[in-house]
């Protein structure tokens, strides 16, 4: 899809969503004060450019590690034809948003688009499938980001991953690509790597 048009189907489903608000709310009533939860969002203009850096093609299969109210998953959906799209979300509220979203995208477009939010623990859901993995990992802390880069090992050769803020360490992942791009809260730096054993 065109990339304006898919911007303004983008931004008319999430124009009355406050992702922040659900986010906090839900922690409060959880007592949930890890800062791992703090929650921020992708600008869709620098997620597509990032996104447009692994070149997406028709067999990939994307997945959004701690997925929110959905909005890598259905950018990526508008813009570009993959297999498929699957968020993983923890927190109920959260997920929840991604589905009501999902459900109005389908109302609106009929060519219906693979898309899948999961209610998880992106620490113990599988994604090894993935050949595109997204996550917004800038606040976790340095025992989830050594379990996630575990996690991250049983990907295909040749899987791509964006971290918003966070590096990999293992040496099965090649740097391919850093830079920085504006998301909701500022600037953040996106690192790009590709599986390479």
């Amino acid at each position: 899809m065109d990339k304006e048009l898919a911007k303004q189907i983008f931004e008319e489903l999430y124009k009355e969503i406050d992702g922040i608000s659900i986010s906090l709310n839900e922690r409060n009533a959880l007592n949930i004060s890890s800062k791992e939860f703090v929650y921020g969002e992708i600008n869709f203009d620098s997620f597509i450019e990032i996104v447009d850096k692994v070149k997406p093609k028709e067999d990939d299969i994307f997945y959004d590690l701690g997925s929110g109210t959905g909005k890598p998953c259905i950018a990526i959906s508008l813009v570009y034809k993959i297999k498929k799209a699957v968020g993983i979300e923890l927190l109920n509220n959260l997920w929840e948003t991604s589905n009501k979203i999902l459900k109005k995208l389908r109302e609106e477009i009929r060519n219906p688009l693979e898309i899948e939010f999961r209610r998880g623990n992106i620490l113990e859901e599988d994604f090894s499938d993935g050949t595109i993995i997204f996550s917004h990992a800038t606040c976790f802390e340095d025992q989830t980001m050594e379990k996630l880069e575990k996690k991250l090992q049983s990907l295909k050769k040749g899987a791509r991953i964006i971290l918003i803020t966070k590096k990999l360490k293992g040496d099965e992942f090649e740097l391919i690509d850093e830079g920085e791009k504006r998301m909701s809260w500022g600037y953040a730096t996106y690192r790009i790597y590709k599986k390479i054993k």
